[in-house]
């Protein structure tokens, strides 16, 4: 790939395309550089800084991708795209209420816009708008019923809500359309051990271990359902596992602490 990127042309708009391939190979620092390239080739091309926008984003430099996706909107103040980019960095910032002006004009322009949807849909949630946030979440899934992370999204607001049936049935949706992802598996434990199913919530762990041993969510969750079980011994070995593959992992670190004090029952993690 590195040769191929070598052979093609200089110019700022084949600069841009590479950019965005190695953003999508998740190398956003190599795909920052060519973008900033792409701009002193090009200067004011709305598309490099639209993909300087989403690399410095990626990057984690949510205050280099706010200038630049301010000018993707100011050289082209039509497009969703760089609305939606300049409502992330805005995001990330620390400036939801301008990000709330971007997004809504991203989804003006782009009503299917489903990853700005989900955005605003989180923010109407972290300010406690849990209608509006709930009929964003839903407008998601209706624009793209096949994403995924929409549906894990959705189903992690309606577990936060009470709505454990409902989380259930996005999550089951989720491993409908990608039966080979672990995470979505693990989401699906929360869920189940709040309508008392341990026997399923344990079976989904199983698979969810099968199918990635190494996802440390998943031991959390096999251990608050084992925990929740009596069966301390277990609820231990788990916990202890999911430190030692993530040793940051809250979770399992606040039910370990505690598990000698009594059941813990909501230690269970969604992966989303």
């Amino acid at each position: 790939f590195d040769r191929t990127i070598e052979a093609c042309p200089a110019d700022g708009q084949t600069l841009v395309a590479k950019a965005r391939l190695l953003r999508l190979l998740d190398r956003p620092e190599e795909a920052l550089e060519l973008a900033s390239e792409a701009l002193r080739r090009s200067p004011g091309d709305a598309k490099a800084y639209l993909e300087a926008g989403h690399a410095a984003l990626a990057a984690g430099k949510p205050e280099e991708a706010v200038p630049y996706g301010r000018n993707a909107v100011e050289t082209d103040p039509t497009s969703a795209e760089a609305h939606e980019c300049v409502g992330s960095a805005l995001l990330a910032f620390g400036a939801p209420q301008e990000a709330e002006l971007h997004l809504r004009r991203a989804l003006a322009l782009d009503p299917a816009a489903a990853s700005a949807r989900l955005k605003l849909a989180s923010l109407c949630e972290q300010e406690g708008r849990a209608k509006e946030a709930e009929e964003n979440y839903r407008a998601a899934v209706s624009a793209l019923p096949q994403l995924v992370s929409a549906r894990n999204a959705f189903g992690g607001f309606l577990l936060r809500e009470g709505k454990f049936a409902e989380a259930l049935a996005e999550f089951d949706k989720a491993c409908e359309i990608a039966p080979q992802s672990a995470t979505n598996h693990s989401n699906r434990v929360a869920a189940l051990n709040e309508l008392n199913r341990y026997g399923e919530a344990l079976t989904a762990c199983e698979l969810a271990l099968e199918l990635n041993p190494n996802l440390a969510e998943a031991y959390v969750n096999l251990g608050a359902t084992n925990q929740t079980l009596g069966d301390l011994d277990k609820a231990r070995a788990a916990y202890e596992r999911a430190l030692e593959l993530d040793p940051g992992l809250v979770p399992a670190i606040f039910s370990l602490t505690k598990i000698e004090s009594g059941p813990v029952h909501d230690a269970a993690v969604k992966s989303m």
